[in-house]
């Protein structure tokens, strides 16, 4: 079931600094991965990584980095993501 962007920002507020939340895109959009983690070291608080696979996502660059979390729930709501486990 997708994940709405009120339950994301909700999910990204409550991560504990160093852990992620990993999602896959709708097919729509591509069915890529989604790799949304709370990194004390970087230079905002929220970096997201997306790949085709979840290897990929995790190896990847950041692709948005945000110090609040509806930038980034709002770009990965939009795509209907579901979590991967």
């Amino acid at each position: 079931m997708p994940v709405e962007k009120k339950q994301l920002i909700a999910l990204m507020e409550g991560l504990p600094a160093g852990s992620e939340l990993v999602y896959q895109l709708s097919p729509t959009f591509g069915g890529n991965y989604v790799v949304i983690a709370n990194d004390p070291g970087a230079k905002k608080r929220f970096i997201m990584r997306w790949g085709k696979s979840l290897d990929v996502a995790k190896a990847s660059d950041p692709f948005i980095a945000a110090d609040k979390a509806k930038k980034i729930a709002e770009w990965v709501a939009e795509r209907n993501p579901s979590p991967v486990a």
